[in-house]
């Protein structure tokens, strides 16, 4: 086997940085990588979370609520007719660098299709079609 050793990872640090640590065997280096989660992904300091809405939430707008990394919720206004795709900037809720400094959030939106809609909601786009197609 090996040594273990507990590191202690400075609140902020990013991707591509390097620790030195003192081991009992002398100095190790380690370079850190930051894996993506599923919600938020961070590049050049900039955090990005995806925000999943319905078509009818993208159409008519909607106010919604989200969860910050930090754990705090938050209520985003989507405006009527937002598309896939767009960004919306939330100042002041991304990443703490490792001074402190607390940066933008930007939330990217993805309008997501029902999968398996009811006969209603059937009912409802055949109709919706209906309109288009006049």
């Amino acid at each position: 086997g090996g040594t273990q050793i507990k590191v202690k990872i400075p609140a902020g640090i990013k991707d591509g940085e390097k620790l030195r640590i003192k081991t009992p065997n002398g100095t190790a280096h380690l370079k850190i990588e930051i894996e993506d989660d599923p919600v938020y992904s961070l590049k050049n300091g900039v955090l990005t979370q995806t925000l999943k809405i319905a078509p009818y939430q993208a159409v008519l707008g909607a106010k919604v609520k989200l969860t910050t990394l930090g754990g705090e919720t938050i209520h985003l206004n989507i405006k009527p007719g937002t598309q896939s795709g767009r960004k919306l900037k939330v100042p002041g809720k991304g990443f703490r660098d490792r001074k402190g400094n607390v940066g933008d959030l930007l939330v990217n939106i993805m309008v997501v299709i029902p999968e398996n809609p009811g006969e209603k909601e059937i009912s409802l786009y055949k109709e919706l079609a209906q309109l288009h197609e006049a």
